[in-house]
């Protein structure tokens, strides 16, 4: 079995005009951008995943996918031809995350543990976009 996208960020220097795109072209919902430039992203359908939008010099949109094994998963990051960025750290108390490029240099995040795609930031307003 394959392992799941539970979110996605896109980052962008210009985040109204990404609001104004997405929410005019999918429905989506943004919450306002809140600490480390960062704000979620609501798709509104029970098939979808949710994500964020975040303020930056860069233009790119990240995954973060799930797994059961981090250390295992990132053995094969660079045996693959990738680059971990940034090794596993505590998130939440609950749930480790490693940050890794593909081999054409795009982000993903990798996540691992009990809250790993349960549990929000503590930033995020929870009550809805």
């Amino acid at each position: 079995m394959g392992n799941p996208v539970i979110r996605f960020d896109i980052g962008s220097p210009n985040p109204d005009v990404q609001r104004a795109f997405y929410g005019g072209l999918f429905g989506w919902t943004f919450a306002p951008l809140g600490p480390f430039n960062w704000g979620p992203v609501k798709t509104n359908h029970p098939d979808g995943i949710d994500g964020g939008l975040s303020l930056g010099e860069s233009r790119r949109v990240t995954l973060c996918v799930r797994v059961d094994d981090l250390e295992a998963t990132l053995a094969q990051v660079e045996s693959l031809g990738g680059k971990v960025l940034y090794p596993p750290f505590a998130f939440n108390d609950d749930f480790r995350l490693a940050v890794c490029e593909d081999p054409d240099g795009n982000m993903v995040q990798i996540v691992s543990g009990a809250g790993a795609g349960t549990k929000v930031a503590p930033w995020e307003d929870q009550s809805g976009a």
